[in-house]
């Protein structure tokens, strides 16, 4: 047993040994001068960093699709691109499309103030109050600024600035559930630049989530291409020119982003979403064929506004040549709403129709504009139809920030400002710099006359002048800056003082009348002369009181302008009150 156990400690030290020493050796490989010795020694840090790597089991895709057989997965719908593109031309969906894109086009330039809609780069992480960014952050941030204004590394004449981008990509996500753009990387690696694409191309490849494809090494791809395996990734999506056919280009995860707003776990949806449209297919169906009746009453008048009918026993031939009339002046395009004459001795009028709201179907087609809004979670009122509950609403991005809340944060734009914030932090300012992230902001800002509102609440509870202007940016008061301006607070700290002042003064009186000797003051035998003294103290101490108080009273009204809490007090109200705060 004993021999066994010493067999066992060898094994275990010569493993021990030979692991620091494959450790020694990869080392030196990456520090090697020979190109040959650092990648063998990057690949065997790479076979060792994947050993641990469980695969999953679970399939995200239908391995068995029959209409794969190009190298990609397509759109499980009977709902084609085109005919998407052609409901999305419906007058109701494409205001509903149109006012989402000009929302967020509003956000793509940089924030000029606290009050202001735009984009922000910052720091990830709570940034403390106070705390400045050093000025290499600063310069990172304006990098990644300027990178993103310009969809790329230096200004370009032919490539689209963020707002087209934004345009673009919002118009494709509204209507196809799919956001694609394509981000362009130089030899060495880094980001160039970064593109919105046809939505409609972009399929996702049969590789996606294909797990046998880790076993066909060596064999085709779409393309025709040896299968080449990258950091463990085969190509994700292909680009497809006309459907039915094979793939014209390739993209890697990291070089296509495919972002779907309503993603799904069910298998046969094959890793796409499902837009919005698909959804109001009826509706948007409802909605043509209500306009096309419309459109046909006023302008065929198939169903006239009144009949003639003569009375007594006209004869046939009157008769027939009034039907022959009828039909020639009522039925046809350009015959509308007229009516014929006929001359006879007795004929009325019979109104066949009352009122025209049955044949407009204004209940109906608001009905349908509700319908499509909710899908598209967006106020009615937002489109140009305040109906019903929304009358008394008001319109987007007005001067009122609650507006603002009401119907874009509680809907759908806030959501899909922060969707389209998470796929250029994952695809291009994460690439660029990890610890930096991009934010939309000023959706939901205050005014400026809320602002200074909340200020002064803040000013006049809880926080002092300094810890407002620290916030501000501003440099700290030098005197009088660390006190709440709070009148309670302020009157009880002046009462304070004045008590205090009226100690030490009631000190000082008495120190100088314990120092008086008691020989000074004379005591008369005679009658006379206590009241001869008695009268000419009275006399003499009287103006003297008089004028300590006077000089006490001037100094107290001095000594309270010089406090430099009340000083403090002052100068923050005025600067309120002229709005330089």
């Amino acid at each position: 047993m004993g021999n066994l156990n010493d067999r066992l400690d060898e094994i275990n030290n010569k493993r021990q040994e030979f692991e620091i020493e494959e450790q020694m050796l990869i080392e030196e490989g990456l520090q090697s001068t020979d190109p040959s010795e650092v990648i063998k020694a990057m690949n065997v840090v790479k076979i060792r960093g994947n050993e641990g790597i469980k695969d999953r089991k679970a399939v995200f895709i239908d391995p068995e699709d029959f209409y794969n057989s190009f190298g990609y997965k397509s759109r499980p719908t009977k709902m084609s691109y085109d005919m998407l593109t052609a409901m999305s031309r419906q007058p109701i969906i494409n205001a509903i499309i149109k006012t989402r894109k000009n929302q967020i086009a509003t956000f793509s330039q940089p924030q000029k103030d606290r009050f202001s809609a735009g984009f922000v780069i910052r720091k990830k992480g709570t940034r403390k109050a106070g705390e400045k960014l050093s000025h290499e952050d600063i310069e990172r941030i304006d990098e990644v600024t300027e990178f993103i204004l310009n969809t790329g590394e230096h200004s370009s004449w032919s490539r689209d600035d963020f707002n087209t981008f934004l345009r673009k990509i919002i118009g494709d996500s509204l209507t196809y559930d799919q956001m694609c753009f394509e981000i362009v990387r130089s030899r060495g690696g880094g980001l160039h630049e970064f593109l919105a694409v046809d939505a409609t191309t972009i399929r996702i490849a049969e590789s996606y989530d294909d797990q046998s494809w880790q076993e066909r090494k060596g064999e085709l791809d779409p393309m025709g291409k040896p299968l080449k395996e990258i950091g463990g990734y085969y190509p994700s999506y292909v680009q497809v020119i006309d459907d039915n056919t094979q793939a014209n280009a390739e993209f890697y995860p990291w070089e296509m982003c495919f972002g779907v707003r309503n993603p799904t776990t069910r298998l046969w949806g094959n890793g796409y979403g499902r837009s919005e449209l698909e959804d109001l297919v009826a509706v948007v169906t409802s909605m043509l064929w209500s306009d096309q009746y419309n459109r046909n009453f006023f302008k065929v008048g198939a169903s006239p506004k009144g009949m003639i009918r003569i009375k007594g026993g006209g004869n046939n031939a009157r008769l027939t040549e009034f039907k022959q009339q009828w039909k020639a002046m009522v039925a046809g395009v350009a015959n509308s709403w007229k009516t014929p004459v006929i001359d006879s001795e007795s004929m009325d009028w019979i109104d066949l129709q009352k009122t025209s709201r049955d044949m407009e179907f204004s209940k109906w087609q608001e009905y349908l504009i509700k319908l499509s809004c909710a899908l598209y979670t967006i106020d009615p009122s937002e489109v140009g139809f305040a109906s019903g509950s929304a009358s008394d609403s008001k319109p987007m991005f007005e001067t009122n920030n609650a507006s603002k809340i009401k119907y874009s944060k509680d809907k759908g734009l806030a959501p899909l400002l922060r969707f389209v914030e998470s796929q250029i932090n994952k695809y291009i300012v994460s690439q660029i710099y990890p610890d930096l992230t991009f934010e939309f902001v000023g959706l939901n800002a205050e005014t400026e006359q809320e602002f200074m509102t909340k200020l002064k609440d803040e000013v006049t509870n809880w926080k002092t002048i300094n810890e407002i202007r620290a916030e501000m940016e501003l440099k700290p008061l030098a005197k009088g800056g660390d006190i709440v301006l709070n009148t309670v607070y302020t009157t009880n700290l002046q009462q304070e003082a004045m008590a205090q002042q009226m100690e030490e003064q009631e000190g000082e009186m008495d120190a100088e009348m314990g120092e008086q000797s008691p020989s000074d003051v004379a005591f008369g035998d005679e009658e006379q002369d206590t009241e001869t003294t008695d009268t000419e103290e009275v006399t003499d101490v009287n103006p003297n009181e008089k004028v300590s108080e006077e000089t006490e009273f001037n100094e107290d009204e001095q000594e309270a302008n010089e406090n430099p809490f009340t000083k403090a007090f002052d100068d923050m109200i005025n600067d309120l009150q002229r709005g330089t705060l």
